[in-house]
């Protein structure tokens, strides 16, 4: 597919990316960038076992920002797709996505995130939160305005990127809450998807699910401080209620009310530690080819 490009940020990544990988080309994508910081691990072995991919090798401190900025920078093509390294698309995905961004007014055209480890305890919790993040009667509407993280996987036009100069790489956290702001700034529509979905491997240990959510909530902290002011809607008690009985069986609920305390302890911690974004360089490290 000669008009888009994909950008797969990694960073030990050795248990996904091959079949991240290979969704993309299932997809029928011949331009496939690996923007590694500093994996330890098989990721970029891994990797190299693909014809079509070429890697970019950054230092192990470079932000996903930077990362992603770096990746389609690096490419001339019409469409950019976001993939994370842990995520992967169904045969078929990209041209339904291609379908939606022909509207003039979009920017980006992102999937609803579904799990791809549902049978992990925490990975199941999670998805809980996602499908009660999302409003009601999503898969009847079909499309619905991005509220959160286009990235996971998302279709990005690149004419909307460089109208907004691309990702802000002062954020080590938050830069994709902070795009959408500015695209919205700009006039442009992001939207998600119902179909297709991205099916995303979620933390599986209590460990890097608090460092996850923890960084999401140090993120919000900057984005916010930076803004002088929040642009999130406040939730209806009543009508979260309401969908956590729709979609919680009652024998979970105990379970995943804890799960929700620790989820939430995480943010807060993340939240109050969050300071002001620093500054890095534009642009660093080395095209592998």
């Amino acid at each position: 597919m000669k008009e888009v490009s994909a950008i797969i940020p990694t960073h030990n990544n050795e248990r996904t990316i091959k079949q991240s990988i290979k969704c993309l080309i299932a997809n029928e994508i011949d331009e496939i960038l690996i923007v590694d910081a500093g994996s330890r691990d098989r990721t970029m072995e891994l990797a190299s076992q693909f014809a079509r991919v070429r890697m970019i090798r950054l230092s192990a401190d470079t932000p996903t920002a930077m990362a992603r900025q770096i990746g389609w920078r690096r490419t001339k093509r019409e469409f950019i797709l976001f993939l994370d390294a842990d995520a992967y698309l169904h045969n078929n995905a990209l041209k339904r996505l291609i379908r939606v961004l022909r509207a003039p007014d979009l920017a980006v055209v992102s999937c609803r995130i579904s799990c791809a480890n549902p049978e992990k305890l925490l990975p199941h919790f999670r998805d809980l939160d996602f499908r009660l993040a999302y409003p009601e009667g999503f898969e009847q509407l079909g499309v619905i305005k991005c509220t959160f993280d286009p990235t996971i996987c998302g279709l990005f036009r690149r004419d909307a990127l460089e109208s907004v100069c691309g990702f802000d790489v002062r954020y080590r956290y938050a830069e994709d809450l902070d795009i959408l702001r500015r695209f919205e700034s700009r006039g442009y529509r992001v939207v998600t998807v119902f179909d297709p979905a991205v099916y995303h491997y979620h933390r599986e240990n209590l460990h890097d699910l608090y460092m996850q959510l923890y960084h999401h909530g140090m993120g919000r902290r900057v984005l916010i401080t930076s803004l002088g002011s929040s642009f999130y809607r406040r939730k209806n008690p009543a009508i979260f209620a309401r969908r956590l009985i729709r979609n919680v069986r009652s024998v979970e609920l105990p379970f995943y009310s804890l799960y929700r305390a620790f989820t939430e302890t995480a943010f807060l911690m993340g939240y109050i530690r969050g300071q002001q974004p620093h500054k890095h360089p534009q642009e660093h490290g080395r095209l592998a080819e």
